[in-house]
């Protein structure tokens, strides 16, 4: 069969503006370029996100019998020894750097509020909100030219306020400018909705046909799509079968996803725990990322100060001491020495299943995707806690369990623990990983140095 070469946009049309496709070889020249709107060769672009995981890692702080360390490594290089919370991700040894001595480096009367602000934006927040806008913004400002600028994805619900900043400064993780927070998506079924139902209709007298459509969106789209493969080649069609029952399994998922919450340990009979919904909530952000519906977003898994998940008996997360599981409250009690060894073992179960979620979500933008061009070699994501120990509440000395993953379209070398000689601003790396990602800059957040990488 012949493979026709056609512009993205095209082939786009061929199932609705609503249901967007992967990549496929007719979208590429022999060179591997993407041809735009008007059959013309572009080069790929680096996308470009943020993936934030809360309340620390578990760094060492030995105040019992446990004496050991299980983020950083000892090593140097690229003959490290993979530590205990990098193991969920060792299949990805060779696509990042582990970063030791990134700080966001200025001071906040909360911890939790200035890191998680800072995290993305390199600067600690006032009470009502970030003092500048986050890297995925910046990105998508500039270069953001696909359905969805950026997109930002949440798993834990919106908090109520508890100290004198805003909720946000602990809710939010994307920001567009000075307080101004470009707000997370945090519903699985309305995210669903927002990516692949576009097309359908919205008007109040076909409020039950869109219904209809919502809970069978490939359905709605099948006659363009059986034509759409007669025009592609053997691979291609693979791909697009591969790509429907992926977007099948999502969506009588999602239909079945309850809202999270925190407050309150989950209900044995629940249709999904936390990790679960983070899990989803992940593969849906993938998608919209295969699918280019956007080339730059923030994933938050948590809240910093918050409990982080709670109880989920299926991934380990259980009570201690006949203590509802509370990550964030587990890490202020880690300096009773009766209790160390039990609750770093608890905190170590909270960051393993975090970086479960985090493996769910490479495996997922990697699916379909091989050899040296495949999709993180055109990708890089910043990822990160809004501290290292979490114990430790100062964000000026606080080192960050930072990763950058990916290789930026070439420019990053990877599969190394880079461990700095002295403490690093958080700014600096953003501004150089700005860079890599395509963004004509010369300073963010005050800053005009990069970091050698």
């Amino acid at each position: 069969m012949k493979t026709f070469r056609l512009p993205r946009r095209t082939l786009l049309a061929g199932l609705g503006a609503g249901l967007a496709l992967p990549a496929l070889d007719a979208m590429l020249t022999d060179r591997g370029l993407v041809y735009d709107a008007h059959a013309q060769a572009q080069a790929q672009p680096v996308r470009f996100l943020t993936f934030f995981i809360p309340n620390g890692v578990p760094l060492h702080y030995p105040q019992g019998k446990t004496d050991e360390y299980r983020w950083f490594p000892r090593e140097e290089g690229d003959k490290y020894t993979m530590t205990m919370c990098l193991q969920p991700i060792a299949d990805y040894r060779a696509r990042f750097n582990v970063l030791n001595g990134i700080v966001l480096g200025q001071s906040c009367a909360d911890g939790h509020a200035g890191g998680t602000t800072g995290f993305a934006t390199g600067l600690p927040p006032t009470t009502s909100g970030a003092q500048g806008p986050s890297i995925d913004q910046v990105a998508a400002e500039q270069l953001g030219k696909t359905t969805f600028k950026s997109l930002g994805v949440g798993v834990k619900a919106i908090d109520t306020p508890f100290n004198d900043f805003n909720i946000s400064t602990f809710d939010e993780l994307s920001w567009a400018g000075k307080e101004q927070p470009a707000p997370l998506r945090r519903d699985p079924a309305k995210l669903f909705t927002d990516l692949f139902s576009g097309s359908l209709p919205d008007t109040s007298g076909e409020a039950e046909r869109r219904k209809k459509y919502r809970l069978s969106v490939l359905d709605f789209v099948s006659g363009d799509a059986n034509r759409l493969k007669q025009r592609l080649g053997k691979s291609d069609n693979i791909r697009l079968d591969a790509h429907l029952a992926a977007i099948r399994d999502l969506e009588s998922r999602v239909m079945g996803a309850q809202a999270v919450t925190c407050a309150a340990p989950m209900k044995s009979g629940a249709a999904m725990g936390y990790v679960d919904k983070a899990k989803l909530q992940a593969e849906l952000f993938a998608m919209a990322l295969k699918c280019d519906l956007t080339r730059y977003g923030a994933y938050m898994y948590g809240h910093g100060g918050n409990d982080g998940g709670g109880e989920d008996k299926a991934n380990g997360l259980v009570a201690v001491n006949g203590e509802y599981p509370q990550q964030h409250n587990f890490t202020h009690e880690l300096a009773d020495p009766n209790k160390y060894d039990a609750l770093f073992k608890s905190i170590t179960d909270f960051t393993l299943a975090q970086m479960g979620v985090f493996k769910h979500f490479l495996d997922k933008l990697q699916e379909g995707s091989n050899g040296p061009d495949d999709f993180l070699q055109h990708t890089l994501i910043y990822f990160g806690s809004e501290l290292g120990d979490g114990v430790n509440h100062d964000n000026v000395g606080n080192v960050l369990p930072i990763l950058l993953v990916g290789n930026a379209g070439g420019q990053l070398k990877t599969g190394r623990h880079i461990k700095f000689p002295g403490n690093v601003p958080a700014k600096n790396l953003h501004l150089t990983a700005l860079k890599m990602a395509g963004v004509t800059i010369d300073s963010f957040a005050g800053s005009r140095e990069t970091v050698t990488l």
